[in-house]
């Protein structure tokens, strides 16, 4: 059996021990923009799934897609990888980056930070 979740442009896929995240995005360039996005989405699914039994084996796999174009990455491999960028691109700006919420934003690398824990 299949769950499939569509939620906005976002798309949620559970078979077996195997999920996948999906995000649509109109143009290409927007779904390497969207990686950090969906890859808290990974972070805090697995998180929240702890709560309902043994799931340690669960595998997770995040895609960004657009009408002629999809790409697929393990969020294991790439959330260490945004949190490097985040810092470099930290040195070098004036001001730091921050979460994309309009009312309430936080330092983007102290919010990722808080998922490692």
């Amino acid at each position: 059996m299949t769950l499939i979740l569509i939620i906005k442009s976002k798309i949620l896929s559970i078979k077996f021990n195997s999920t996948i995240i999906s995000d649509y995005k109109p143009k290409k360039w927007k779904i390497f923009k969207s990686l950090p996005q969906i890859i808290v989405y990974a972070m805090f699914l697995r998180e929240r799934i702890k709560d309902y039994g043994n799931y340690s084996n669960l595998e997770v796999k995040c895609t960004g897609f657009t009408k002629d174009h999809a790409i697929e990455w393990n969020p294991d491999i790439v959330f260490p990888k945004t949190i490097e960028f985040v810092e470099k691109e930290n040195k070098n700006r004036k001001n730091k980056l921050l979460t994309t919420n309009k009312k309430n934003k936080k330092d983007l690398l102290t919010e990722l930070r808080k998922l490692l824990n």
